[in-house]
């Protein structure tokens, strides 16, 4: 194969990758799969190993990798072992590929993260017209179950059906996408997006009316920490922009979608209920005359569940595939309600804290925030990047499924590679 035609056929899988990302697993898999298949096309081993040597990045992915491999040693349950290592595989393969491969440039990977964008909101277009058909025809609606339901009516008495049809679970469900994860690609799409802005010092008014499309989007969906995290983004953006004296345009586009943003939660009466109401409801304390459970209540079990667990392994974990089966142990003695649970820790770093142990942990912090502690000078983007997966790290296992998985992997990678391998 010609320098040229291999380019272009690396080039096409990378994007790929990133354009099918936001829409199923098993296409984004083929697609990665593809990806792989061009690297190894390249052949040139020897300069491989030298771009390998050169992008110590890498270290902390090839580790987290190998202390899931080690855990399976104590693992009593093998076989959702090897189901985890096969989940985290692309935290080998992905930077592996984009460190050892043929350098991408600046260039390259600001048209990736438009076609993120792009793809972004077709299937955002395509969310909303399929809801649309769910609700001219009065299908059934999967938001809440039916304690839930009731107190959002009791709490919302006059709220219009046509918000339960376009909001929370419902409006992802077509695609079998989580409002967490759904989230996680809007605020994405948004930063790369104010980036641009601000790097350009302008408004562009295509960018702005994607930016004011997405924000409302965001507001139906939802979710909690994503909402919690976008405002935190938020600010952090305004204050770097204050601190560059950008306060013409910048600063006042900024504040005005924060308030926006704001304004569209209280408007819309599932994110008011989930994001307000429901906490303000709900008893705090979990102990074991509690029987009744809510999405908040629920995520305080989980977590004390979780920490019952680490104390009692907090240096090597219970192995890779025994996290889950430790979880359920404890539903299962709490009290009768909580018998046949089988919820995971909704908590990224408990959920390595009880596979892994202390070690595990560390070498997490390491992927997400070594490089960016110890190397300054990254663009804002990067830095908002890196806070907004770890914020939602908070309240969900990003790293069980593989929508957060490749997320992280995926521009983790293209950050690092591009800022870190320079071209050979």
């Amino acid at each position: 194969m010609s320098n040229i035609r291999y380019d272009i056929f690396y080039h096409f899988a990378w994007w790929l990758c990133v354009i099918t990302f936001p829409w199923t697993i098993q296409l984004n898999s083929a697609c990665i799969i593809l990806l792989a298949v061009a690297w190894l096309a390249e052949g040139k081993w020897r300069t491989k190993w030298e771009r390998l040597k050169s992008a110590s990045w890498i270290v902390p992915f090839f580790v987290f990798f190998g202390i899931h491999l080690f855990g399976l040693l104590y693992s009593q349950n093998l076989h959702s072992g090897l189901f985890e290592i096969e989940k985290k595989l692309t935290f080998v393969v992905l930077p592996l590929i984009s460190a050892s491969g043929k350098p991408l440039d600046q260039s390259f990977f600001n048209f990736l993260k438009k076609s993120f964008v792009y793809s972004c909101a077709l299937l955002t277009i395509s969310s909303l017209v399929y809801t649309a058909f769910h609700f001219t025809y009065s299908l059934p609606i999967i938001n809440f179950d039916a304690q839930t339901e009731e107190s959002f009516h009791q709490l919302n008495p006059s709220a219009s059906p046509l918000w339960e049809y376009f909001s929370y679970i419902q409006i992802g469900n077509w695609i079998d996408l989580h409002p967490a994860y759904f989230s996680l690609h809007i605020i994405f799409s948004i930063l790369i997006l104010l980036e641009q802005m601000m790097d350009q010092n302008k408004i562009n008014r295509v960018s702005m009316l994607l930016i004011v499309f997405f924000t409302s989007f965001l507001a139906l969906l939802a979710a909690r920490m994503a909402i919690v995290s976008f405002a935190i983004i938020l600010l952090y953006f305004i204050t770097n922009q204050l601190q560059k004296r950008k306060w013409i345009p910048n600063v006042v586009a900024l504040t005005c979608i924060l308030i926006t943003f704001l304004g569209l939660i209280w408007l819309n009466p599932v994110s008011r209920f989930r994001v307000i109401q429901e906490p303000q409801v709900t008893r705090l304390k979990i102990h074991q005359q509690v029987t009744q459970w809510n999405s908040v209540n629920l995520r305080l079990l989980e977590w004390q569940a979780s920490w019952s667990i680490v104390k009692k392994s907090w240096l090597i974990g219970v192995g890779t595939g025994d996290g889950q089966d430790a979880m359920k142990r404890y539903y299962a003695s709490f009290n009768a309600s909580t018998m046949n649970m089988d919820f995971n820790s909704h908590n990224q770093y408990f959920e390595t804290l009880i596979e892994l142990g202390m070690i595990g942990f560390f070498l997490l912090l390491c992927c997400f925030f070594f490089l960016p502690v110890f190397r300054p000078g990254y663009s804002i983007l990067y830095l908002s990047f890196i806070l907004l997966f770890s914020l939602m790290c908070l309240t969900e296992s990003m790293l069980a499924r593989q929508k957060g998985i490749v997320f992280f992997t995926l521009f983790q990678s293209l950050f690092l590679s591009v800022r870190f391998t320079a071209p050979r």
